[in-house]
C-alpha cells in the first residue's frame, strides 16, 4: 500500500506562511512538487524567481535571492505545522493556472489533492505565485528568528500583464517551460 502523506490535510486550517531561506517579495515559478528527505518526510516545493524586491541583502550588500534564482521551499511532514503550511501553499495556487473548471475553496484541499499535486501530472508546474516572506520569532525561543511565506494566487491575465512588462522574467518563463519535464 502506499504511503498517505496527506491523510491530515483536509481537517487542517490554513497558514498562508511557510519557512524560506530569506526575507523579501518574490514572483515565482513552481517548477515541481515532490516528496522527499532520507526517510520521505519532506515536502517539496521546486521554485524559479522570476522577480524579487526588497530582498534581505549580504554581507556585500548583494540580494540574497534574484530572479532566475532556483530555490527550494520544504514543509517537514513531521511537523504539527506542515499540513497547514502546505494548505496555504495550495490556497496561493490559482485555480485556473491549475487547469481546474472551477475556483476551490479550503475544504477542497485535502488528502487527493496533496497526492495530485506530488503525481506525474503535476498540476501545478508552472504555475506563476507571489509570495512574501518575512522574519518572525520562534514561538519556543522568541531569541531564534524563522522565515514565513505568504503565498498569493496570480490570476493568468496578472501572470500575462507581468511577463509583459518584464522582458528578462518573460525568458525565464519561457526557458523553464522548455525545462526537463515541461
Amino acid at each position: 500500500m502506499a504511503k498517505r502523506f496527506f491523510k491530515d490535510l483536509g481537517d487542517a486550517k490554513a497558514m498562508k506562511r511557510s519557512k524560506i531561506v530569506v526575507t523579501g517579495s518574490y514572483v515565482m515559478m513552481v517548477r515541481e512538487c515532490l516528496i522527499g528527505g532520507r526517510k520521505d518526510h519532506l515536502f517539496i516545493v521546486e521554485l524559479g524567481c522570476l522577480d524579487a524586491w526588497d530582498v534581505e541583502r549580504d554581507e556585500r550588500d548583494e540580494p540574497k535571492r534574484k530572479a532566475g534564482d532556483e530555490m527550494a521551499w520544504m514543509a517537514n511532514l513531521t511537523y504539527d505545522s506542515a499540513m497547514g503550511n502546505i494548505k496555504g501553499f495550495c490556497l496561493g495556487l490559482d485555480w485556473r493556472q491549475l487547469g481546474l473548471d472551477e475556483p476551490f475553496e479550503e475544504d477542497d484541499v485535502d488528502e487527493s489533492f496533496g497526492d495530485d499535486l506530488i503525481g506525474p501530472d503535476q498540476p501545478a508546474r508552472n504555475v506563476v505565485v507571489e509570495v512574501t516572506a518575512f522574519d518572525r520569532p520562534q514561538k519556543e525561543d522568541p531569541s531564534k528568528m524563522f522565515t514565513y511565506l505568504n503565498w498569493r494566487a496570480m490570476p493568468p491575465e496578472e501572470v500575462e500583464t507581468f511577463l509583459d512588462s518584464d522582458d528578462g522574467a518573460r525568458a525565464l518563463y519561457n526557458k523553464w517551460l522548455k525545462a526537463k519535464g515541461n
